[in-house]
C-alpha cells in the first residue's frame, strides 16, 4: 500500500510512493558505463557467488530435479532513499499488529469478503550504504520462538510445500537455518495432498503426521486456488487450520492479507479501530487509492472513472499474488463486460503506481548481460505470533527488493520478468 503522490514531488518521496508520478530517477551507485571486459568478468563472479550461495531454482521450461540454475538477478544495487526505507522499517510492527487484530475479527473479514476468498569494482566505501538484511535469520528465529511457545521438544516443524517445487534452495536455506539455530527443531515437508492421506487429529486436536506430532505449520503452498486439485486438499487445509499447532499464517492471516480487505482498510475510521490513532495515521502514509466496485452508487462511479482513464489504474482480482491484475485497455474491456453484474465485485480497483526509473544490468541464465530501464517494490519482512487476546513477538525481520524491467506490468522472479536485488541507500 502507499500514498498518493503530487505531481511536483520531491525525488525521495516518490521513490516510495510515487502514484501516477512521471519521475525519473536514475541515480545508480557506480557509473553504468562499466567496460565490456570488466563487466564479463564481474558477471561471471556473480553468477558463481549466486550458485554456490543458493540464489537458485529449477527450471520451469526444462524442468530437472537434479539441476539448478541461478535466479534472475540484477548486477548492482539499486538506490533507494534512506529516510523513506528507514520510515517504512519503523511501521511494519505497526502494520502487524494491525494485520493480527483484523485476522481476528471474524465478522469484519465475513463482511468484507461475503465468499470472494481466498567490493570487485574498488568501491568499498559504497557498502556502508547497503543495509543489513537478516531476513532468513530472523524469520526462522520467528518459527523456532512459535515451535517454543507450542511447548513439546520432540514436535516437528511442517513445510506445506507444493506439488513440484521450483524455488527448492529458498525453502531448503529456511529448513537449514531452523536446524542452525537450534539443531533440537526437525522440519518435514508434505504437500496438501500428502497432508490428507497421512495425517489426523488426535481427541485433544494435536496434528499428527507420520506419526509425527506438528508444532508449527509454515505455507509454502495453499495460497491460490490451482493448489486445491480435490477435495481432498481442502480436507487437508481444514485438518490444518482445526488443530492446536501454530499457522503461519492461520485462514484468518490468509484472508486478512486480500486485497478486499486493504480496501477496506482504507476507508475512514477502520484502522482506528484496530491500531491507536497515532499509529492509524503513520499508516495511513503508506495507503494509495483503493476503490470498490460493489452494486452501489459508489461502485458504479469506480467502474464508469476507470472506463474512462484505465491507464490510471490496476483491476486486482481477489487472488493471492501476482500475475493476475489487470492493466490499461483490458480493463475497459473487463469492466464493460462486467459493468452491470455481482462479477465486478470479485475485484477491486487501485490506483496504478508509477515509481522512478533506474538502470541495471540483468542476470538472467543462457542470455546476454543487458542494461535496461529498471522499476523496484520493497518489502519489509516480519514476525508476530500472538493469539486473540496476547502479543507475545512482533518485530522486523529484514527485507526484499524485488526489480522488473519498467516495460512489463507483472515481475515475478519465477516468471523470468523480474529479479532479485539489493539496496542502495542514498540521503
Amino acid at each position: 500500500m502507499s500514498s498518493n503522490c503530487e505531481n511536483e514531488c520531491d525525488p525521495s518521496h516518490c521513490s516510495l510512493i510515487g502514484d501516477n508520478c512521471k519521475l525519473t530517477y536514475n541515480e545508480s551507485c557506480v557509473p553504468l558505463d562499466i567496460p565490456e571486459d570488466i563487466l564479463n568478468e564481474l558477471v561471471d563472479k556473480a553468477k558463481d557467488y549466486a550458485l554456490m550461495h543458493g540464489a537458485c531454482m529449477r527450471s520451469k521450461t526444462a524442468f530437472d530435479r537434479d539441476t539448478l540454475q541461478f535466479a534472475p538477478f540484477f548486477l548492482l544495487p539499486s538506490a533507494f532513499p534512506k529516510r523513506e526505507f528507514e520510515r517504512v522499517v519503523k511501521f511494519q510492527p505497526i502494520m502487524n499488529k494491525l494485520i493480527h487484530h483484523v485476522a481476528q475479527d471474524y465478522e469484519f473479514l465475513k463482511k468484507c469478503l461475503k465468499k470472494y476468498i481466498l567490493g570487485e569494482l574498488g568501491k568499498e566505501e559504497l557498502l556502508s550504504k547497503l543495509p543489513e538484511n537478516n531476513a532468513l535469520e530472523a524469520l526462522c528465529d520467528g518459527m523456532i520462538e512459535a515451535w517454543k511457545i507450542y511447548g513439546n521438544p520432540k514436535a516437528v516443524v511442517l513445510f506445506v510445500i507444493e506439488d513440484v517445487t521450483y524455488n527448492i534452495c529458498d525453502q531448503r536455506f529456511h529448513e537449514f537455518e531452523i536446524r542452525r539455530q537450534n539443531p533440537d527443531v526437525h522440519v518435514i515437508r508434505r504437500n496438501l495432498t500428502e497432508i490428507s492421506k497421512r495425517g489426523k487429529l488426535t481427541d485433544d486436536k494435536r496434528l499428527i503426521i507420520d506419526d509425527k506430532e506438528v508444532a508449527v505449520v509454515y505455507f509454502r503452498a495453499g495460497y491460490e486456488p490451482a493448489q486445491y486439485h480435490t477435495d481432498v486438499e481442502w480436507d487437508a487445509r481444514l485438518l490444518i487450520e482445526r488443530s492446536l499447532a501454530l499457522k503461519s499464517p492461520t485462514i484468518s492471516y490468509h484472508l486478512a492479507g486480500t486485497k478486499k480487505v486493504q480496501q477496506e482498510l482504507a476507508m475512514p475510521g477502520v484502522l482506528e479501530r484496530y491500531i491507536s490513532e497515532e499509529e492509524s495515521k503513520l499508516l495511513s502514509q503508506l495507503f494509495t487509492g483503493l476503490y470498490s466496485l460493489d452494486l452501489h452508487p459508489e461502485g458504479d462511479k469506480a467502474v464508469e472513472m476507470a472506463i474512462e482513464y484505465p491507464e490510471k489504474y490496476v483491476l486486482k482480482p481477489q487472488r493471492e499474488g501476482g500475475g493476475n491484475n489487470i492493466y490499461g485497455e483490458e480493463i475497459r474491456t473487463v469492466l464493460k463486460r462486467v459493468q452491470h453484474s455481482s462479477e465486478r465485485e470479485a475485484y477491486i480497483l487501485m490506483d496504478r503506481i508509477r515509481p522512478p526509473i533506474l538502470s541495471n544490468y540483468v542476470v538472467r541464465p543462457h542470455e546476454p548481460v543487458k542494461l535496461i530501464d529498471v522499476v523496484s517494490e520493497l518489502g519489509i519482512f516480519g514476525v508476530i505470533i500472538g493469539t486473540k487476546d496476547k502479543i507475545m513477538v512482533n518485530k522486523n525481520a529484514g527485507h526484499m527488493l524485488r526489480t522488473k524491467m519498467s516495460t512489463v506490468n507483472e515481475g515475478g522472479v519465477a516468471a523470468g520478468q523480474g529479479g532479485l536485488d539489493s539496496v542502495y541507500l542514498t540521503d
